[in-house]
């Protein structure tokens, strides 16, 4: 079974990790480079989103009130 990647917060930062890395090795191909770094930005704004909705299923038995 697949997982949904883009909400998956493990994978997002591994994925930013890469592109960055990827984007410092093709600095030689600039309309390259500059699409990944727009990548780099999408699954920033994609990690940002998870961080402020929170986990998937709230508190469930109200341990944290």
């Amino acid at each position: 079974m697949a997982r949904n990647t883009r909400s998956d917060p493990d994978f997002l930062r591994h994925y930013i990790r890469v592109l960055l890395r990827e984007a410092s090795a093709r600095r030689s191909s600039p309309c390259f480079h500059a699409t990944l770094l727009s990548w780099v930005a999408n699954a920033r704004a994609d990690l940002a989103r998870l961080k402020a909705t929170g986990p998937a299923q709230g508190d469930l038995f109200g341990s944290a009130a």
